[in-house]
């Protein structure tokens, strides 16, 4: 993590000496020392790719201070322009794993929202799900999960109508009606 941080201020060198004590220290663990080796070969080519590793660094210094519940989709956005900017990147393995890991965090965030929407609609507390809807600020989702919510939203205002009892519905009981 203090390796991630010092990566993400910039600061390459202390960086640097954290990944490669990881390295030393955790070799028995592979996944630790497979990130550290990872993070060392992007610091490696740090000189040759300056711009597309400072991106990768913001990039991973918005992953550690992210937090679904208030940013929502965003770093998954970043990840994916980053991704788009970057097609063939010396950090790809890294930004997929960051692009899963906020992918996951953000689905698991909106899918315990809808959760909270429905359940306050089943208690009949439209009104409490709809404040829930608007407190949820636009920019940190994309279109698609937008339209989810508006559409949520669009049903917990529209009131209950009556439905009647007949076997057919109103329009086809006048159109059946003789002499009309």
């Amino acid at each position: 993590l203090l390796g991630d941080l010092d990566f993400g201020l910039g600061d390459y060198p202390a960086a640097r000496s954290r990944y490669e004590e990881i390295e030393r220290l955790y070799g028995a663990l592979a996944a630790r020392t497979d990130r550290a080796r990872q993070q060392l070969t992007a610091l490696g080519a740090a000189s040759l790719y300056r711009e597309e590793i400072a991106a990768y660094a913001a990039l991973q210094l918005n992953y550690l201070g992210y937090d679904p519940q208030r940013d929502g989709f965003t770093v998954v956005q970043q990840v994916r322009a980053f991704q788009q900017r970057y097609p063939f990147s010396v950090v790809g393995a890294a930004v997929d794993e960051l692009s899963r890991k906020a992918t996951e965090d953000a689905e698991k965030w909106f899918a315990e929202l809808l959760a909270r929407v429905d359940q306050l609609s089943a208690d009949q507390k439209n009104q409490e799900a709809l404040l829930l809807i608007e407190q949820i600020l636009r920019d940190i989702l994309p279109l698609d999960k937008q339209a989810v919510l508006q559409r949520k939203k669009e049903a917990l205002a529209v009131p209950a109508t009556y439905e009647p009892t007949g076997s057919a519905p109103v329009e086809e009981e006048i159109l059946q009606t003789p002499g009309l």
